[in-house]
């Protein structure tokens, strides 16, 4: 039977921690249909400013040094929690239209949401960023566009690594640099994995 490949969306925040009620720093995310070249896909990175951060942890602030330091360059594009939200729903929104109608003929498909531990982590704390700029109709479009089901991309290296694989080692093993914790660069470390996993230029 052939196999049937589904286009996904490569997602990644960065926080101020991981505690309940950390900041998302930034929220940058791949959208992969697996035909087009990698520096043509579709992509969105949205670094967020706060007027007060909260719950700062200190390896978290370290690990998103250079974030900060951009943020301090007045050219440097920054976006507020709600223009954020309204940026990322509507990309969401926009992938999703891309995706192939399903065997109906309808569009009634979902968007898979890929990334390392996307769906205990990412996807929680996207739904509380979300409902925290209450703006209840980006939090019904993020449910209503995204598929409950998820893809963690350590899943796929199983076979290799065994459980808690990093992204460092899968980046090892496809021929990425090491890991950024630039939220953009690891959503594409995602990207170029599952493609090495399905042998996908």
């Amino acid at each position: 039977m052939e196999r049937r490949l589904t286009p996904y969306l490569s997602i990644d925040i960065e926080t101020t921690g991981i505690s309940d009620n950390a900041q998302i720093l930034q929220i940058s995310a791949v959208f992969d249909d697996l035909k087009s070249p990698l520096g043509s896909l579709k992509t969105i990175d949205l670094p967020i400013k706060y007027d007060v951060l909260n719950n700062a942890e200190p390896y978290a602030i370290g690990m998103n040094a250079e974030l900060f330091k951009k943020m301090m360059d007045k050219n440097f594009k920054v976006f507020t929690p709600s223009q954020a939200g309204f940026e990322l729903v509507t990309f969401i929104r926009d992938c999703r239209a891309s995706l192939p109608l399903d065997w109906t003929g309808h569009d009634t498909q979902k968007l898979v949401f890929a990334g390392k531990n996307v769906a205990s982590f990412d996807i929680p704390k996207l739904k509380t960023f979300l409902s925290g700029i209450t703006r209840e109709s980006y939090i019904s479009s993020f449910n209503r566009d995204v598929h409950y089901k998820t893809l963690d991309v350590g899943s796929l290296f199983f076979d290799t690594f065994g459980e808690n694989v990093s992204l460092s080692e899968i980046n090892k093993l496809t021929g990425r640099a090491a890991v950024t914790h630039n939220a953009l660069d690891d959503a594409f470390d995602v990207v170029h994995a599952i493609r090495h996993k399905l042998g996908i230029k």
